[in-house]
């Protein structure tokens, strides 16, 4: 990805709080990519004074973000075996979150290649996921929209699961983006997200988090609050 560092720059936007709206913030640390060098830009993660919600600002606009996702993110050279087989450990904890609920209809969101959802499909629930991007591949040839979540083609209250597996800091607009899952799950319909803890080890002190692809960083607090 060749482009000036100017025009880098020019491509970076800045905002409020996603939590509050407000925009009042302390500085915490900066830093580069240092997971896949896409740029030498240095990214500051800053806390809202106001909620504690911290997050990457100024942060690359969503087009250019999508600079940021190599291919070497999707690992889009996998096969389908080899994409269960390099994940199997990660896909058994999860299913293992999910093994006591009656199988039902399932929404995961950011569902990669369609892993978890083959899980879920041989277990018997009814399987439907939502990628941002196209570039990673369906494997399984599953029931997968590629778009924004607001142009998903379901109906309002029809999930019994709706899944965020890491996902939710990656996300432009995440309060915005609860609400719309509000409105697809059941009102007995249950959501399960992960995301990293800000206040762990890796996240506070060894600056673990994934910038600039991480654009929130949660911890329990903040995340019940945006709840």
């Amino acid at each position: 990805w060749h482009r000036s560092m100017e025009t880098l720059t020019d491509d970076l936007e800045y905002i409020a709080c996603n939590l509050c709206g407000r925009d009042r913030t302390k500085a915490l640390f900066q830093r580069k990519d240092a997971r896949f060098l896409i740029s030498d830009l240095s990214f500051q993660v800053l806390k809202c004074r106001f909620c504690s919600l911290v997050y990457v600002n100024p942060r690359p606009t969503e087009k250019a973000m999508q600079n940021y996702y190599s291919d070497d993110f999707y690992q889009a050279d996998l096969t389908p075996d080899q994409a269960l087989e390099s994940n199997r450990s990660r896909l058994d904890a999860m299913y293992g979150r999910v093994q006591h609920l009656r199988p039902g209809r399932v929404l995961d969101v950011g569902c990669y290649k369609g892993e978890f959802l083959y899980v879920m499909k041989n277990r018997g629930w009814d399987v439907h996921g939502v990628e941002f991007f196209s570039r990673p591949t369906n494997l399984f040839g599953l029931d997968i929209f590629y778009g924004p979540l607001e142009h998903v083609p379901f109906d309002s209250h029809s999930f019994d699961l709706v899944t965020l597996w890491a996902v939710l800091e990656h996300v432009y607009d995440p309060k915005g983006m609860l609400l719309k899952l509000h409105r697809l799950l059941k009102t007995s319909g249950r959501l399960l997200l992960l995301v990293p803890n800000f206040t762990s080890i890796p996240g506070r002190w060894m600056r673990h988090d994934d910038v600039p692809r991480h654009t929130t960083m949660f911890t329990r607090r903040t995340l019940t609050e945006m709840l």
